[in-house]
C-alpha cells in the first residue's frame, strides 16, 4: 500500500508541474513584453524620421545639410563662427532641437554658419567628432573646432556659446 501511494504521490506532482508549466506558458504568450512594448514606442519614431518633414533633418533659412563632401568647404575653409548639430532622425532630443536650431540659424544668417549633420548617412563624420552622443553641436572658428554642447539645448544657451566662441 505504501508503495502505491508514493507512486501516486510523485504522478500528483508530476501533473501539478506540468500544469502550472502549461497554464505559465500560455498566459505569458497574451502580454506584451519589454521588447514589444519597445517596438511599438520605436514604430512612432521611425514613422517620424522616415518622414519627410522630420523635425531633426528639417532645414531652415539660414542653414545647410552638411556631409563628408562640403564639410572642408562650409566649415574648415570658413573663416568665421560656425556650428554643425550632429544628429540622428530617431531620436527624440534631435527632434525636439531641430526647430531651434532652425531659428537661431534663421535670426542669426550671415552672423554665423550653421549646418546639420546626419549622422546615419555621415557615420564617418561622426566618428572624426568622436559623437557618442546626439544631439551633438561642434563650434567652430576659423575652421578649428573650439567648444561642444552635448544634448537638447535651450535656445538662450545655444546663442550665448555662439556669442561666447566669436569672442575667442
Amino acid at each position: 500500500m505504501k508503495k502505491y501511494q508514493k507512486y501516486t504521490a510523485v504522478f500528483v506532482a508530476i501533473i501539478i508541474v506540468l500544469t502550472v508549466g502549461i497554464v505559465l506558458a500560455f498566459s505569458n504568450n497574451n502580454k506584451p513584453t519589454t521588447s514589444d512594448r519597445v517596438d511599438k514606442a520605436n514604430e512612432g519614431l521611425l514613422k517620424t524620421a522616415n518622414d519627410e518633414k522630420n523635425p531633426a533633418s528639417e532645414i531652415g533659412v539660414g542653414e545647410f545639410m552638411i556631409d563628408e563632401k562640403n564639410f572642408p568647404k562650409e566649415i574648415t575653409e570658413y573663416k568665421g563662427v560656425a556650428m554643425v548639430d550632429f544628429f540622428l532622425p530617431t531620436c527624440p532630443h534631435c527632434q525636439k532641437i531641430g526647430p531651434v536650431i532652425s531659428a537661431i540659424a534663421n535670426e542669426t544668417q550671415g552672423k554665423y554658419k550653421i549646418g546639420k549633420l546626419n549622422a546615419n548617412t555621415s557615420p564617418d563624420m561622426a566618428t572624426k567628432f568622436s559623437i557618442q552622443s546626439v544631439p551633438a553641436m561642434i563650434f567652430f572658428k576659423n575652421g578649428k573646432e573650439v567648444d561642444r554642447l552635448i544634448g537638447a539645448r535651450e535656445k538662450a544657451e545655444i546663442l550665448a556659446k555662439l556669442e561666447e566662441v566669436s569672442k575667442k
